[in-house]
């Protein structure tokens, strides 16, 4: 009690330095929302590649140069949040965030029989719970926060051949593509960021999340989100 009372103390009084506080002071509530950028790490497309090229096939797009041009490794993110400040230099939030789709499509070919179009598509869910520390205790740099916490989070995966279903365990891919359909499960949390405050009633966030094992999957997400939150 002793040292929860001493925090509170010295983080009320260093928000209240001539430059003024950067954060609200403790005992506050916030929510908000971001819009951003989402982007899917650990995903390789061309991992296909590979199951044609043994059967003979060529892969057309990269043939010509345009595989990258068929590949969307980001998409936009929406994001809602709310949290507790408690200490002056720690937060405790939850949020909820959704994407977009991941998407890759490209042509095999073995210039004999009919071609086989392949297409990847990947979107994902995600609830958190996070604490935020400030290491600056004072200044315009308290707007400064570290993130650390966990997730439950949802991948949905689906690979198709020539607008079909494909079977990603029978042709032993599922060890780099996620089989067809809805994978749950949960993991570690890592962020950056900073408030830019707007007076008294919030602050305009900017925030880097990185989200280990995406549903569960050997696949991860980077984001890059702004947003606004206020004060209540």
């Amino acid at each position: 009690m002793f040292a929860l009372g001493f925090a509170v103390l010295w983080g009320s009084s260093a928000s209240a330095t001539e430059e003024g506080p950067t954060v609200q002071a403790v005992d506050r509530w916030y929510a908000g929302a971001a819009l951003g950028v989402a982007r899917l790490a650990g995903w390789d497309p061309g991992a296909m590649d590979g199951y044609y090229q043994s059967r003979g096939y060529t892969n057309l797009d990269g043939l010509f140069g345009a595989w990258r041009m068929n590949t969307n490794r980001s998409t936009g993110e929406l994001k809602v949040y709310g949290g507790y400040r408690p200490l002056d230099f720690m937060d405790i939030e939850i949020g909820y965030s959704g994407t977009g789709d991941w998407e890759a499509g490209t042509t095999y070919s073995n210039f004999v029989s009919a071609s086989q179009e392949v297409r990847q598509r990947f979107s994902a869910k995600a609830l958190y719970a996070s604490a935020s520390f400030r290491p600056i205790p004072s200044g315009y740099g308290h707007g400064l926060f570290l993130k650390a916490g966990l997730h439950a989070s949802e991948l949905k995966a689906m690979t198709t051949v020539n607008g079909q279903p494909l079977d990603i365990n029978a042709i032993g891919l599922a060890d780099s593509i996620p089989s067809n359909g809805t994978h749950r499960g949960g993991g570690a949390l890592f962020g950056v960021g900073f408030d830019f405050r707007t007076g008294t009633v919030g602050a305009v966030r900017l925030e880097l999340n990185h989200y280990n094992r995406l549903g569960g999957t050997s696949f991860n997400k980077n984001s890059l989100d702004v947003g606004f939150h206020a004060n209540f």
